[in-house]
């Protein structure tokens, strides 16, 4: 629902968009479920695989992949 109510008031496309959040369970699951692409800032460098579109340990290397 959060983000239907949110394209609706920006009135963009999920394709313009891209999700960047530390929370595999709520940022990152919840732009993959609703079909967005997303960056994960995994600022402790976990070793853990996720499904996210692109992984980041440096908030400054998010202006690369933009």
């Amino acid at each position: 629902e959060y983000y239907d109510e949110a394209f609706k008031r920006i009135k963009i496309n999920k394709d313009e968009v891209i999700v960047i959040g530390d929370s595999l369970t709520s940022d990152i699951k919840g732009a993959l479920d609703y079909g967005i692409a997303c960056i994960w800032f995994n600022k402790n460098k976990k070793d853990i695989k996720s499904n996210a579109t692109y992984e980041v340990d440096d908030l400054l290397k998010i202006k690369e992949i933009l």
